[in-house]
């Protein structure tokens, strides 16, 4: 019986984070100018961590969006979403730099990138900021 009581409790928070994530969205849609608006949907998403929020923006911060959820779930499959080519590569690189892995560098296309990005995980790179979440 304590078992049930605690799924029904798991089970009425996920319902009301839901609720609370749906009215954010909502609020946002009645924003009337576009900048504010995906904005707002790019902080939403990024408090939430909820990529499918991202997908309401109707502008080139969909990417940022996009990308800002990558690091914040430290999930390198987010960054493959990415659509302008520089935003992905510097996504990977940023996971790669979070986790310390060369392997990723190597998803980087463009050589330049591909260089920083492995000069960075070495230390020999002083200009290498990267976002922890």
């Amino acid at each position: 019986m304590k078992k049930a009581y605690i799924l029904l409790f798991i089970v009425l928070i996920m319902l009301v984070a839901g609720f609370l994530i749906y009215i954010n969205t909502d609020s946002c849609k009645k924003i009337l100018t576009s900048d504010e608006r995906n904005n707002c949907y790019q902080d939403t998403a990024l408090k939430n961590k909820d990529l499918s929020i991202c997908e309401k923006i109707t502008d080139s911060t969909k990417d940022s969006c996009i990308w800002n959820i990558a690091r914040v779930k430290n999930d390198i499959s987010i960054c493959e979403t990415i659509s302008v080519l520089e935003d992905k590569e510097w996504c990977y690189h940023e996971i790669a730099q979070l986790n310390k892995n060369p392997v990723i560098c190597d998803k980087i296309i463009s050589q330049n990138a591909k260089d920083k990005c492995n000069e960075c995980l070495k230390g020999e790179n002083s200009s290498c900021n990267v976002f922890t979440p």
